[in-house]
């Protein structure tokens, strides 16, 4: 299902103004393709990670939604609109981080 909708989002999205916009539309295709972008994006910076043997970008809680992370997305984009035209995948890894900073070892 997450293959079929970063598929379809290739196209779609890759700014953070084509993301913005499809989150925000409320539409029958462009908020599954918000969710699944979003939700995409974050398991494969993450399987990214774990395949280079890299540490943890950000540090998830247990109980985390999918829901709450597009959420968080979101605001980071609301927060600073001057960030918009910049990469979608980008954006979403900044707004992780921020999110959901690791402990200090």
């Amino acid at each position: 299902m997450i293959g079929l909708a970063l598929m379809l989002a290739a196209g779609s999205i890759s700014s953070g103004n084509d993301l913005y916009t499809a989150c925000k539309s409320g539409d029958n295709f462009s908020t599954p393709l918000c969710y699944g972008f979003i939700s995409g994006t974050v398991a494969a910076i993450e399987a990214d990670r774990v395949l280079a043997k890299m540490p943890k970008a950000w540090c998830t809680r247990p109980g985390v939604t999918n829901g709450q992370i597009v959420a968080i997305v979101l605001k980071f984009m609301d927060d600073d609109p001057s960030i918009r035209d910049q990469d979608a995948a980008a954006i979403i890894m900044f707004a992780m981080v921020g999110a959901f900073p690791c402990p200090k070892a």
